[in-house]
């Protein structure tokens, strides 16, 4: 054999490499019979997120979010994303009102309390002035007004509730029955007349069981009283402010009037309604008067129940239970004073 080197040119290229799974697959496809190969998975590239090892110490412990990355890492991706603008100003009219204050409506309206000055202030202050015609004038006091009829419907609710159409009722009956019973202690006007009431059974016996049912019933109309008469105590506040407000829209609405800025057509619908809620503001006035002497009516009706019904007459009843079955003069006076006081009482 030569020993001569071998040159580069002459040398013969070495086969190249194979995959071992890759030699498998064509092997088994050589065979004949043989069942064809499953197609060989794709690799799956390794990444940062994927490679445990490579993640280090700083990588985040928190749960996985919606994109399979970590809270760090989708606050990262977030904060690379351009923000937008935050708008200065807010799209659409500025709503200016009338500059106005309670010492210079004063000069205007001198008979007016200040109250009602301070608050036709505040309503002349938010009414705008951009747009403001004849149909924005009409609406000036009209939810006020119609807080007026609202009040009305809810003094009626009161009076038609069951205890305060039902006490009466039942109290005047009782005072009828009281009055029967007193025409067993009056003096007889002469001898046939004593002689005749001997033989009569006495009224008291006759309507005990009335007595104790009514007695009873009034009995619980005494706590259910107070119902209406806070519901009414109440109403009187609701009218008292509404009172304020009407009076303020009168002169809010005169104000407005006054002013040489303002229309024709619309100076005659704020007058209009200058009048209409002053007008109405009486009426207020006079519906806060009667829901007094509303007050005042349940009041005195729960005071003669407690003071006649479930004091005085349990103590004439128990007086008379000691009495014997003959009165003297004496004993028949006392009976029928004590009885007469609580007539008195009820009638009052």
């Amino acid at each position: 054999m030569s020993s001569e080197p071998v040159r580069p040119e002459d040398a013969v290229p070495a086969p190249p490499r194979r995959s071992p799974r890759v030699m498998a697959d064509k092997v088994q496809a050589a065979e004949p019979g043989a069942p064809a190969a499953m197609p060989a998975a794709p690799r799956r590239p390794r990444t940062m997120a994927a490679a445990p090892s490579e993640a280090g110490a700083g990588a985040s412990d928190g749960p996985p979010t919606a994109s399979g990355g970590t809270p760090d890492a989708a606050g990262s991706a977030a904060a690379a994303l351009p923000m937008a603008p935050t708008p200065r100003l807010m799209p659409g009219e500025v709503r200016v009102g009338l500059r106005t204050d309670a010492e210079a409506l004063a000069r205007r309206f001198p008979q007016q309390p200040l109250q009602h000055l301070a608050l036709a202030a505040r309503l002349i202050g938010s009414t705008p002035l951009a747009g403001f015609g004849w149909a924005e004038a009409q609406h000036l006091g009209l939810a006020a007004q119609n807080r007026y009829g609202e009040a009305v419907q809810a003094l009626l609710d009161v009076v038609s509730m069951d205890v305060v159409r039902k006490a009466p009722l039942q109290l005047s009956r009782l005072l009828r029955v009281l009055e029967l019973c007193a025409e067993d202690f009056d003096p007889p006007t002469s001898t046939v007349a004593q002689w005749l009431r001997k033989d009569r059974p006495r009224q008291t016996g006759l309507h005990r069981n009335e007595l104790d049912q009514l007695r009873e019933d009034l009995r619980r109309h005494v706590v259910e009283l107070q119902a209406p008469i806070q519901a009414v105590m109440t109403l009187r506040g609701r009218l008292g402010a509404l009172f304020d407000e009407l009076m303020a829209w009168g002169i809010a609405c005169e104000w407005l009037a006054d002013r040489s800025d303002v229309e024709e057509l619309v100076r005659g619908v704020l007058l209009e309604r200058a009048q209409s809620v002053v007008k109405t503001a009486g009426l207020v006035k006079a519906q806060q008067a009667q829901s007094l002497a509303t007050a005042g009516q349940l009041d005195g009706l729960r005071d003669r129940i407690q003071d006649a019904v479930l004091i005085a007459l349990p103590s004439w009843l128990a007086q008379l239970a000691k009495m014997p079955e003959t009165l003297n003069e004496t004993q028949r006076f006392v009976v029928r004073d004590d009885l007469r006081q609580i007539i008195h009482q009820l009638r009052s």
